[in-house]
């Protein structure tokens, strides 16, 4: 996908990648950095843009390399009509790519906390060039924001949000100058993702394993990749109370666990095997895509390929076949087959305690919660810290992140 060139105030459609290059040119520029070593990436969920002045301030002190941020708004009332997307990049001298979920429709069912007029969405920035992007559309959809807000049984009715629009991810391709090495960088796959909030686990789940297979799809030609969002992995403790939070069956199923954590347990902890060489044929004369292809169809475990545990366990899952999934008991109806195929890790890592390391805090501290990701492939993490402790800047806390690159494993 070819994403537009932007002027602020202008119309987009949900969907719509837009992009804004505010980068120095190399004759004016002064004070340009050395080449990336390592790369510093950041992850943050601005929460509509609403304290816009500490979050440039926030950023310009990170300085990071790409900067992954969910929640900013394009022309909306509520956030004083800023376009956080022209305003962020020309403040940081970056590039950036948008992609709008929602247009927020004015309407006088909103507060004023509240008040739409423009778009909502993620973006990707850096101060290296983005050389692509794309969506991934997501046909999982738990709530259909589309319907009118005249409709008592709606979303935008119930939550008092009239917006047109759905869940989208972006995933924009960037090229760095150059790593540690010296030598030309690998171009970095980054996915900025916001997963529904209003639902519940397995409807989360069902997307987050739409972005897994993208990914995955990706991997020989970008193997390394950056994973980041706000995955809204709260349903547990306090939440469990909300219908508003929890919809689905795993509100009480899931007792005595944490959202996080049931996803590492049967999602994150699942391998998924390599994708196949599409070149290499096999005995019967089927290429290796046309054979994975057929052993995927029919959900046959592989005969040589065992799953390993990714995460910090580091134990051995041979028993899990590999078109098998821990998420088959609860059935199709929950996890359709092609969730339960996709759901599986391609070779993700993330750095914090998923039990410890919250990045939202409510209640007055009685409620917490890890809904901030940072998965990376074919890095090794160096160095990370969390920001925005006292909550003045955004709700949610900041994940900043030093990687450097490691040789692509495939």
């Amino acid at each position: 996908m070819t994403a537009a060139a932007y002027t602020p105030g202008e119309a987009i459609e949900p969907g719509q990648v837009v992009m804004v290059d505010h980068r120095p040119t190399l004759s004016t520029a002064t004070g340009l950095k050395p080449p990336v070593t390592p790369l510093k990436v950041l992850q943050w969920n601005i929460e509509r843009g609403y304290q816009l002045d500490r979050i440039l301030a926030t950023l310009r002190a990170e300085s990071p390399d790409i900067a992954v941020l969910q929640e900013l708004d394009l022309g909306c009332e509520r956030s004083g009509g800023t376009d956080q997307l022209d305003i962020i990049a020309r403040s940081l001298g970056w590039q950036g790519a948008f992609v709008a979920e929602f247009a927020e429709l004015h309407s006088s069912r909103r507060s004023a906390r509240d008040q739409g007029g423009g778009y909502h969405g993620n973006a990707v920035f850096s101060r290296f060039p983005i050389v692509a992007a794309h969506v991934v559309s997501h046909r999982y959809q738990p709530v259909d924001w589309n319907a009118p807000d005249t409709d008592v049984t709606s979303a935008a009715y119930r939550h008092r949000e009239p917006r047109r629009g759905q869940r989208y991810t972006l995933a924009a391709v960037v090229q760095p100058d150059a790593c540690q090495y010296g030598a030309p960088a690998p171009p970095v796959l980054v996915y900025s993702a916001h997963l529904e909030v209003f639902c519940g686990l397995s409807h989360r789940v069902c997307q987050f394993a739409e972005i897994l297979d993208d990914a995955y799809r990706h991997q020989r030609q970008y193997p390394h990749q950056l994973l980041f969002g706000d995955l809204n992995t709260m349903a547990h403790s306090w939440a469990r109370l909300s219908p508003k939070y929890c919809q689905d069956q795993f509100r009480w199923r899931s007792l005595g666990t944490s959202e996080p954590r049931w996803w590492y347990n049967h999602v994150l902890s699942v391998a998924r095997p390599p994708l196949p060489d599409p070149t290499a044929t096999t005995d019967d004369g089927l290429s290796a895509d046309e054979k994975w292809a057929t052993q995927a169809m029919i959900h046959s475990p592989s005969p040589t390929e065992g799953l390993v545990t990714v995460g910090p366990t580091g134990h051995d899952n041979d028993d899990i076949g590999a078109y098998d999934s821990p998420l088959a008991p609860y059935g199709p109806t929950v996890f359709p087959p092609d969730v339960q195929r996709m759901a599986r890790n391609p070779g993700f890592h993330e750095p914090w305690d998923i039990d410890q390391d919250f990045t939202l805090r409510s209640l007055h501290g009685l409620y917490q919660a890890k809904l901030d990701w940072t998965f990376y492939t074919n890095f090794t993490c160096v160095g990370k810290h969390m920001g925005n402790h006292d909550y003045e800047a955004s709700d949610h806390k900041y994940l900043a992140l030093q990687l450097a690159y490691q040789a692509a494993k495939l």
